[in-house]
């Protein structure tokens, strides 16, 4: 493949008169020292035992003493593809299914803090699509049928929360509700970007959970 480069690049230099250096393509390597730090650190050192559920803590120096549902995202989309064993996974979920509002507002956070629990959501809308998320990549890698049955309806609560931001019923969330997502310093409202793409996501993940249950799965396709 190189000897067929140089000879392209000389045959049109002269047509260009530029020269063109060919330099070697670095090759990626599986790095397993690498892989078990960022387990280490990123993992296993951010289990944190709260009120008798294990859960994920965002980092060992800074909110250490609390769990996040943006983090919970995070992790499990990334650490759950590694992981055979994802039962952290299923009780830090389960921690936040556990203070979900009756309308379906989900914790961002839960501070451990004495002997007391103390859960908040300071009007971060990703906190919703955040919570099925993890659920769903729980369940998709494990199978735990049982998981999604137990906390189904708190999940379909979530998701109807998030088709009331629309008022207009054309899809789009107008209802400027809960202003903050991913920086809580930043005001960029459920139309942002980022809040369209992973309402969407949660609609089609919240459709391929129901599908266990026949064609429940079907509206939420047409939310998506």
């Amino acid at each position: 493949a190189d000897a067929g480069l140089r000879v392209t690049l000389t045959a049109i230099a002269p047509l260009s008169r530029t020269v063109l250096a060919v330099r070697p393509v670095a090759a990626a390597r599986y790095a397993p020292a690498i892989d078990a730090l960022l387990l280490e650190h990123g993992y296993r050192a951010n289990i944190i035992d709260v009120a008798g559920l294990r859960g994920l803590r965002a980092s060992q120096r800074n909110y250490s003493n609390s769990v996040w549902t943006r983090d919970l995202d995070y992790a499990i989309s990334g650490y759950g593809l590694a992981l055979g064993d994802l039962s952290v996974f299923a009780d830090n979920i389960a921690l936040f299914m556990g203070y979900v509002a009756a309308d379906g507002v989900a914790p961002e956070t839960i501070y451990l803090r004495g002997d007391r629990l103390d859960a908040e959501n300071r009007t971060s809308w990703d906190s919703m699509p955040n919570l099925i998320h993890a659920a769903y990549v729980y369940v998709a890698k494990t199978g735990d049928r049982s998981f999604y049955e137990q906390y189904r309806g708190t999940l379909l609560t979530i998701g109807a929360w998030i088709v009331r931001l629309d008022s207009a019923g054309d899809g789009m969330p107008d209802q400027d509700i809960f202003p903050y997502g991913y920086y809580d310093s930043i005001e960029n409202g459920p139309l942002h970007t980022y809040a369209l793409a992973r309402f969407y996501g949660a609609f089609l993940e919240l459709a391929e959970l129901e599908a266990w249950a026949g064609p429940a799965g079907a509206r939420w396709r047409e939310h998506a």
